[in-house]
């Protein structure tokens, strides 16, 4: 829908007599709503393919077609069937006429003379409900776009997961990635290094896998502070390589390895870490 301030919308006013359209023309009023013409029935379908109208003001007296007849073919067509159509009669004033009016579709009847004030108010509703509507619309529209937008993210995402998946499983040395908030994702070679039976075991703070393994730097045994596990240092953006020594919690076993982490950069900001650790000869 365009900008609120310059959107008008669009009647359509029907009428075989021309001065009768000037009359229509000059009770509406041209600041609020574009007004478009037609003589005939014919001339009303070749403009509705032109046009979205908000409203038709449809003369029932006219030759050929009158406004009945225009009226129930505009209703079974799928493009017009919602507009609404003021029938307007200086002709037929009866209740049945009226009665028919309703029956072809018609949600108001107006026969001449009749009160200036009082079309210009029902045009004004009719004409508000269509703009709700089209706004309406245009936020539905916006809410299938994001929903399509979500949708296309998280297949790429979870495309993007897969590949990531078949390639930490195909190299292998223990593999786990993680941030500030702990690891995220590893290898099965990384779950059978440490002794783990899952990846929800795994999948925790880098302090509590540390403590849980008993990290120590090889050689002297001391337990390695957090500030200096290879973990950290990566997620201050720094590569680090050592050795150290680990608890296997499965069996038990003390074991020798090698570690080397990396961080990981996105728009030149560290989003995370990649531990890559390989198993030492036992001396």
């Amino acid at each position: 829908m365009p900008g609120a301030s310059s959107f008008k919308p669009s009647i359509l006013l029907v009428d075989d007599h021309p001065h009768n359209l000037i009359a229509l023309e000059a009770v509406l009023g041209t600041s609020d709503y574009e007004l478009i013409t037609a003589s005939s029935g014919e001339e009303v379908f070749a403009q509705i393919e032109r046009h979205d109208f908000a409203l038709i003001l449809l003369d029932i007296h006219m030759p050929n077609m009158d406004g009945y007849e225009v009226a129930r073919r505009l209703k079974a067509l799928p493009k017009t069937r919602n507009i609404p159509i003021f029938l307007i009669t200086a002709v037929y004033r009866e209740d049945p006429y009226v009665a028919r009016a309703y029956e072809v579709g018609a949600v108001e009847f107006f026969s001449k003379p009749f009160n200036p004030d009082v079309l210009r108010l029902k045009v004004r509703i009719y004409a508000e409900l269509y703009e709700k509507s089209l706004a309406l619309r245009e936020k539905e529209e916006e809410r299938r776009q994001m929903v399509e937008r979500i949708r296309s993210l998280s297949e790429a995402h979870e495309k993007h997961s897969a590949e990531l998946r078949t390639i930490l499983e195909s190299i292998p040395d223990a593999i786990y990635v993680g941030d500030q908030k702990g690891i995220t994702r590893c290898n099965s070679a990384a779950l059978e290094m440490f002794g783990f039976e899952s990846r929800e075991q795994l999948n925790q703070h880098f302090e509590q896998l540390a403590e849980r393994i008993q990290m120590r730097y090889a050689g002297t045994e001391r337990r390695i502070p957090v500030d200096d596990m290879p973990f950290s240092h990566a997620l201050r953006g720094e590569q680090h390589v050592c050795e150290m020594t680990i608890r296997h919690l499965a069996s038990g076993r003390d074991l020798k390895i090698a570690s080397a982490a990396a961080p990981v950069f996105f728009d030149g900001a560290i989003i995370g870490a990649v531990v890559v650790n390989m198993g030492l000869p036992v001396a």
